[in-house]
């Protein structure tokens, strides 16, 4: 209508503290944080071809390992391993560090299992007799 004044449009690209509880209350620190948190989630400041390489290689590796073609699987899993190493050297380098506790433990494991199949074979074994005569019957 004539003389009717029109109403004002405002479109926001950013937020600034002034108008942030207009806008849902959040302010321009808070979306920082909340940014920042959802990098570190997705990896960081890694590029995007990196990323892109290192999931096609862990697919691969998984396609082909569940086609029982391991040598190629393992061979896609390097790839994606030294991609992530050269990202990340620090992170390896710790897990470098850690691995011979990590070949222990498992040492120890498989021990204690060859152990129990040791001990379930040999009961196994035992005639009824054998086993009756061991108990003092």
């Amino acid at each position: 209508m004539p003389g009717e004044a029109e109403p004002e449009i405002r479109i926001r690209t950013t937020l600034d503290s002034k108008h942030a509880s207009e806008w849902g209350g959040n302010s321009i620190e808070q979306l920082r944080y909340n940014r920042m948190k959802r990098r570190q989630f997705r990896g960081g400041d890694m590029d995007g071809w990196k990323k892109a390489v290192v999931a096609g290689s862990i697919g691969a590796a998984t396609i082909l390992f569940l086609k029982r073609r391991h040598a190629a699987g393992v061979l896609a899993t390097g790839v994606g391993l030294a991609l992530l190493a050269s990202e990340y050297p620090e992170k390896f380098e710790k897990v470098r560090r850690s691995l011979p506790d990590y070949f222990d433990r498992g040492m120890q494991v498989m021990e204690m299992a060859a152990r129990a199949g040791k001990r379930i074979t040999e009961a196994a074994g035992q005639t009824a007799y054998n086993a009756w005569e061991e108990i003092g019957g």
